[in-house]
């Protein structure tokens, strides 16, 4: 584990000063280093829907950053838990396709597993606060792709 956290450093440090060097370090030098560090270390790039997302009923996740800003950005959505999904995957935004569903006994967690093209996405909801017409969860996308896998905690709104 120690070695890992090392190798990320490294490669994180390495990004850095070739951005500094190349005149392209900006305001968004974290966001693209984040990028540039996981295609490096070869994980799937988890970013936020670029299209325009329907509004309405279902479900809706982002960065707890965005969250608590109320920003409109998502790396998530879906019409309902049983409906396909919608994620931008490797700068793509890209639509999944239902699989399956699992419930714990107590009825406050949910696991549910979309793909598409080769990607498994698996979004485990934890209920969090319930509203009158959605419910607040704190979720974890884990997102495979050929080998490579990729875990995003992110935090959002299921209802209408």
């Amino acid at each position: 584990m120690m070695k890992k956290t090392i190798i990320s450093t490294l490669v994180t440090a390495t990004v850095l000063s070739q951005l500094m060097l190349s005149g392209q370090a900006s305001q968004n030098t974290i966001s693209k280093d984040k990028s540039a560090s996981a295609k490096m270390l070869n994980q799937p790039v988890v970013g936020v829907i670029k299209g325009d997302v329907e509004s309405g009923c279902g479900c809706s996740l982002q960065s707890p950053a965005d969250h608590r800003k109320r920003s409109s950005r998502r790396v998530f959505v879906s019409g309902s838990l049983y409906e396909g999904g919608l994620m931008n995957i490797d700068g793509r935004d890209t639509k999944l396709k239902f699989v399956s569903e699992k419930r714990n006994k107590k009825g406050d967690t949910v696991s549910i597993t979309y793909s598409a093209n080769g990607i498994r996405v698996r979004v485990d909801y934890v209920l969090a606060e319930t509203g009158y017409e959605s419910a607040l969860y704190n979720a974890t996308i884990t997102v495979s792709s050929g080998g490579r896998n990729k875990i995003v905690r992110v935090k959002g709104y299921c209802g209408c």
